[in-house]
């Protein structure tokens, strides 16, 4: 493809803008355009929506390394790619402008990246945005790599560098999926700064 817009990832793009509205919003009076309750219905939506994707995908992308099936792991591939594209980077986006709006509802007006406080809060920001950098560098880069593996794949089996990269997908994953009870037990259980 000649489009130089075809090599930037929409993951990227969204990336930048959902930044750029959290810093705009987050200086702004948004969270009085909704109720309590449907900020509330919209966090927890985004979790699911989050979760859901981030654990089915890490299941399926077990079971497609170990099938072995270049069929099944391309459709899966590419399923996966536009989810992670719309889903995970739109779910991520509501989560922190509702998790925003929740915080300044219960009183929480200066919310910063730099004072833990509220810890819980402060510790659920410092591990998404981690996990979102994480997977920028390393997600991101791996998809991209498979995806020109399989379009360049010249028999139905898998080659030992698709093998070692689906590999390290699994691998990739399971930070994300390890971090999604501790990301719900300090939303439910906002645990304090132990002093």
């Amino acid at each position: 493809m000649s489009n130089k817009l075809s090599v930037i990832d929409p993951r990227l793009i969204w990336f930048g803008l959902a930044g750029i509205a959290l810093y705009i919003l987050g200086t702004q009076s948004y969270h009085l355009w909704l109720s309590l309750l449907s900020w509330r219905y919209i966090h927890l939506l985004s979790a699911t929506v989050y979760a859901g994707i981030v654990f089915t995908s890490a299941c399926i992308e077990a079971l497609a390394f170990f099938r072995g099936d270049l069929d099944f792991i391309r459709g899966y591939h590419d399923v996966v790619r536009v989810l992670d594209q719309r889903l995970i980077t739109l779910s991520v986006t509501g989560l922190l402008l509702s998790a925003l709006a929740l915080m300044k509802i219960m009183g929480f007006e200066d919310i910063s990246f730099f004072t833990p406080e509220p810890f819980w809060a402060w510790l659920a920001l410092v591990l998404i945005l981690s996990n979102g950098l994480y997977w920028l560098a390393f997600d991101v880069p791996n998809q991209r790599q498979l995806s020109r593996l399989f379009d360049e794949a010249q028999s139905p089996e898998l080659t030992p560098e698709m093998r070692r990269l689906l590999f390290r997908r699994m691998w990739v994953n399971l930070p994300s999926v390890l971090l999604l009870p501790v990301l719900y037990f300090l939303m439910v259980f906002k645990p304090t700064l132990p002093i």
